[in-house]
């Protein structure tokens, strides 16, 4: 199970990424032309519900190749990379002497460069 939380949330992140290249922003709930709301829907819609129980907006974080935060997911041109921080409760008690704590902590990242919207 906890492959499969890891593997689904980084199909996510890579899917939200190639959203937001694009510089689209039809997918923001409320359709006011928001980059990173329309972004976020994309991660949700492609988390397979999972992204509530794993994260939370606070441990996104959107870089630039050197590790400097970017707002808005970047400009036209800009390479940018999405970290998002992800955590699972462990439930086999046998897991647990493998892995610290009652959580398997993970993160997920994909990169890409913003095509010119």
């Amino acid at each position: 199970m906890m492959s499969y939380v890891k593997l689904t949330m980084q199909n996510a992140v890579r899917e939200a990424a190639r959203y937001a290249v694009t510089g689209r922003t039809n997918l923001d709930p409320e359709d006011s032309g928001n980059r990173e709301a329309a972004v976020l829907q994309k991660l949700i819609d492609s988390s397979q519900g999972l992204f509530d129980r794993v994260t939370s907006t606070d441990d996104i974080k959107v870089t630039n190749s050197s590790g400097n935060p970017v707002t808005g997911y970047g400009g036209p041109g800009q390479v940018v990379v999405i970290n998002i921080r992800c955590q699972w409760p462990i439930l086999n008690p046998f897991m647990t002497a493998v892995i610290r704590g009652n959580n398997y902590q993970f993160t997920v990242a994909a990169t890409m460069k913003n095509e010119s919207f």
